[in-house]
């Protein structure tokens, strides 16, 4: 220790100066590496935020959280992006504006840096109306007066500052002091020196700077305004003269609305924001009052705090479009309404038809537009009156440029490739639901009709109009016909009603009355009697049908009414239901266990009891709780045959062969009418008749459909559709695969399969096609445009089909084919792996498994090639069977080929050679090894488990 004291003490100055400079250093160096670290994770924040932003730029939040983070770092230049980015998607409150405003006067170098900031608050004040943003302005105006301008920038700009803001009740005064102080302080520049001479010019120009600031007084005092009695004693002191009367008129008036005005501003000064109800009947009040400038100064002050609020918006915006009807204001509010509430369908509509109204320029209006569809509505409909109103906008151009034939050709073009936009966007984003009667197409072929005199136009978008599902729909059909007999001719005309007349089931007698009414007037004798013809025809079909449905209802009622009622063996009990007396049937059932009762007391030789004093009604009672057992149900598996034999009783209810019975519902089926008949699978589970009919109408004149159904009435996929002559039936035979509603409509002669069985054949190619990709995969949600998007851009595409159950739900896979094999190659490439959603889409050659006879029989069955090669040296035993509850096929291992049976179940018997002793009962076990062939020929018994067994085995360890 002295030894280190020492060298301590001896030590040179000069060397204990730089290790002090050395641990300086080291000090400096960590709290650099500290505040470079906190640069990286602020760093990482903000490109955090940049790229949420990116993806969601409608976060509020996020735009204020990346404002806050670069303000704090100083990154002026990515500050400026980030506000002009928020700016862009919302209005800024006063409180950002002055943020803004601070930041950037505090580079001010030149005067070209000052004219900035007066463009930044021009922008402010546009958005609300805040009197601190006001207040600002108006300072930093002053600053400038030196400049020959300056101070008549800044009267103008305190103008402007009382125009929005100096009605505000309670912050409005301050507006008009800040101006008078500007006044004032400009007249006490103007007086003369001490002892110094004032000129006839100079006096002049004193009077008018007092006579300017005596009118702010007065403009001031003629308003109401809190704290006017001190502005009043403030003007009093300034006067020399006495105040005159017409002052004091004005003032006494300003002061007695004021009165009113001081209930509703201490109920917003008591509530805390965003005061909407106290708002709401300050409104209400100043609408009663009708001044439109104060009605429009409430409405700002009501908007600054409840900028969210669409209702209120609306609101003010049809105020000024029906009473104030100023141009600049109307379209400034409207504009300002969806910004900040981009999700109102009715702001957008008000802001489009104020456009128009005021005429502003097209390419304007056509902006607004796009820029509403993507204000983010919540439904099909609310996109559909949007894509209306802009339709009846180009509609009235046309209109109104129909003097000039280039303009109207332009402005129908624009209509016409509009429309068609619209139809293709509400059906890809919402099907039918936006447009359910197809409202757009009937509009866009009558302007086709009226505008351009293109009939066939017209009649191309009819046609897809009723092909989409409207042909059963009589309305429909008259609606195209008066189209016809306004702009067409009458071959037309007498074409589409006779379309109509074997299409229209909901109102068939208003078409069948069109056809003879327009052949009375249009038509010859032969065409009368031909139409009268086919009406008589049509409707006694009609008539039939209606019949036939009245009578299937009936039975469906009838059916209903017997299974409610109970089974006999509840009514044998003597159980009462509906209302039943069961007298007859107690005292029945008491004299029997009476009389059973007596002879067993006679035959144990003691007396018979007094059959008086039995309670009746206690025999009765318990007789009554006995019920007949029902027959149980076969288990799964054993066939009829092995059932055990139960002798029924003729009273006992058969409800499960009525059941039975009731499934199978049957379709009247004449044999001899097959050659005019076709057979129609694979159908919609949700398809009508009426649509089967519109399709098969163009192959010739149908007698009748027969759709398939079971017990319930529900449709099951398969029809027959009988037409009069035989060529209908070629020609129906011709729309085999056709795709109907996603399902591809197969069509096939009909035969009678009792006699003539149907070939099996399966309806797509199972060999190897390079062109063709099998997709799996895909979310249910997919679309074909989806898949058209994902694999088009590989090259030519031939066909996309997706695969979906019966009832039409897709299953997630899909077959693409290409025109060349090159480009399928290329496809399996670049989308293989590919993510669709939450989905990982898996691509590959389309090679379906290969098809081979059951066995027993020529019917193919469907496994794969590895499969078939490695069992094809093994005994079968049972033909497999493919799907849910089969084994291993072509697209994997079945969901249920797991064992259920408990481990200590699977107790294979011992081997043994000694011969099994004899069992009084065994237990089969079709499913368990241990009963499965051993190859001896013998089965071998298993003994019967008792619940002691069953214990043991469960307490295993």
């Amino acid at each position: 220790m002295a030894e280190n004291k020492s060298l301590e003490e001896t030590a040179d100055p000069e060397e204990e100066e730089a290790m002090e400079e050395e641990n300086n250093e080291e000090e400096a160096s960590e709290s650099d590496t500290d505040s470079s670290g906190d640069d990286e994770e602020t760093d990482k924040a903000i490109e955090d935020l940049e790229s949420r932003i990116t993806n969601s730029p409608y976060q509020y939040d996020l735009h204020i959280r990346l404002i806050a983070l670069l303000r704090k770092e100083g990154e002026l230049d990515k500050l400026r992006k980030a506000r002009e980015r928020m700016r862009g998607y919302f209005p800024l409150t006063g409180e950002l504006w002055l943020a803004w405003i601070q930041d950037e006067l505090k580079l001010i170098s030149d005067e070209s840096d000052k004219n900035k900031i007066i463009e930044l608050f021009d922008r402010a004040v546009k958005d609300y109306m805040v009197p601190d943003v006001w207040l600002e302005y108006a300072q930093f105006c002053i600053g400038g007066i030196g400049t020959p301008d300056g101070i008549a920038q800044a009267r103008s700009i305190f103008e402007r500052a009382i125009t929005a803001v100096g009605l505000h009740v309670a912050k409005g005064s301050a507006v008009w002091e800040v101006y008078r102080e500007f006044e004032n302080a400009l007249l006490d520049t103007m007086q003369p020196p001490l002892g110094g001479i004032v000129t006839s010019d100079k006096e002049k120009e004193l009077k008018s700077q007092t006579d300017r600031i005596a009118t702010i007084f007065r403009r001031q005092l003629s308003i109401p305004l809190l704290d006017m009695e001190q502005t009043y004693g403030e003007y009093e002191q300034w006067m020399s003269d006495p105040i005159p009367g017409y002052v004091k008129q004005s003032y006494q008036k300003a002061l007695d609305k004021l009165k009113k005005y001081i209930p509703f501003e201490e109920k917003l000064l008591a509530a805390k924001p965003p005061r909407l109800s106290q708002y709401q009947s300050y409104i209400d009040f100043e609408t009663t009052e009708g001044d439109p400038v104060r009605i429009q100064c409430i409405y700002e002050r009501a908007i600054s705090e409840n900028c969210l609020v669409s209702d209120l918006w609306i609101n003010f915006t049809n105020y000024l479009t029906d009473q104030l009807k100023i141009k600049s204001v109307v379209l400034s509010v409207s504009e300002r309404a969806v910004r900040n509430c981009p999700w109102s369908l009715i702001l957008w509509e008000g802001l489009l038809r104020a456009q128009e109204k005021y005429e502003e320029e097209h390419n304007t209006i056509k902006d607004t537009f796009e820029r509403a569809l993507l204000g983010g509505f919540t439904q099909g409909t609310e996109y559909f009156e949007l894509w209306q109103t802009y339709l009846d906008y180009l509609r009235r151009r046309i209109d109104d440029q129909k003097d000039s034939d280039t303009e109207e050709n332009k402005a129908l073009q624009e209509f016409r490739i509009t429309i068609e936009r619209a139809v293709d966007y509400l059906l890809q984003y919402f099907g039918a639901e936006a447009d359910p009667t197809c409202s757009l197409q009937r509009y866009w072929a009558r302007i086709e009709a009226k505008h351009s005199k293109s009939m066939e136009k017209a009649r191309g978008i009819w046609n897809d109009v009723m092909a989409s599902g409207y042909g059963n729909q009589a309305q429909m059909w008259l609606e195209y016909y008066n189209l016809e007999r306004t702009f067409g001719d009458n071959k037309h005309c007498r074409k589409i009603l006779h379309r109509a007349v074997n299409s229209a089931s909901d109102w068939p007698e208003s078409v069948c009355d069109a056809l003879v009414n327009f052949e009375r007037e249009e038509g010859t004798l032969e065409t009368w009697e031909s139409a009268m013809r086919r009406v008589d025809a049509q409707l006694k079909r009609v008539n039939e049908q209606r019949a036939m449905a009245a009578e299937k209802e009936a039975e469906a009622n009838k059916h209903l009414e017997e299974k409610k009622k109970p089974p006999r063996s509840e009514r044998k009990s003597g159980k009462k239901y509906q209302g039943e007396d069961t007298s007859e049937m107690q005292q029945m059932l008491s004299r029997r266990l009476q009389a059973a009762k007596k002879r067993k007391f006679e035959e144990a030789g003691y007396p018979a009891p007094d059959s008086t004093k039995d309670d009746s009604s206690s025999i009765a009672k318990k007789a009554a709780t006995f019920k007949v057992p029902f027959v149980p149900a076969s288990k799964p598996g054993v066939s009829p045959s092995k059932k055990p034999k139960v002798e029924e009783s003729q009273d006992q209810p058969m409800e499960e062969e009525a059941e039975e019975k009731s499934s199978k519902v049957k379709v009247g089926h004449d044999a001899s009418k097959d050659h005019l008949t076709v057979f129609v699978k694979n159908l919609n589970y949700h398809i009508k008749e009426e649509t089967i009919r519109k399709i098969f109408a163009e192959c010739g004149e149908i007698t009748e459909v027969r759709m398939v159904t079971n017990h319930s009435k529900q449709f099951r996929g398969f029809c027959y559709v009988e037409f009069t002559d035989k060529e209908s039936v070629d020609k129906a035979l011709v729309l085999d695969k056709q795709p109907i509603e996603g399902r591809p409509m197969y069509v096939d002669p009909s035969r009678d399969t009792r006699t003539t069985p149907a070939p099996k054949k399966f309806q797509f190619s199972n060999e190897l096609e390079k062109n063709k990709l099998f997709v799996s995969g895909l979310p249910r949600s997919s679309t074909k445009s989806d898949l058209h998007r994902l694999f088009g851009k590989y090259g030519e595409i031939k066909d996309i089909r997706i695969v979906t159950y019966k009832n039409g739900t897709p299953k997630g896979l899909a077959f693409v084919e290409y025109v060349n094999e090159s480009d399928a190659a290329k496809a399996i490439m670049g989308t293989d792996g590919t993510q669709m959603g939450e989905h990982t889409v898996n691509v590959a050659i389309s090679n379906p498994p290969k098809r081979r006879a059951k066995q027993g029989t020529d019917e193919p069955m469907e496994t794969s090639a590895t499969a078939t090669a490695q069992e094809s040296s093994k005994p079968r035993l049972a033909p497999r069977v493919l799907g849910a509850k089969g084994v291993t096929g072509p697209r994997g291992k079945g969901r249920t080929q797991l064992s259920m049976v408990p481990r200590a179940l699977k107790r294979s018997a011992a081997p043994s050679t000694a011969k099994p002793k004899p069992q009084t009962q065994t237990v089969p076990a079709a499913d368990d090894k241990s009963a499965a062939d051993d190859g001896s020929g013998d089965q071998k018994p298993i003994k019967k488990l008792t619940n002691a067994d069953f214990a043991k085995m469960l307490l295993k360890k």
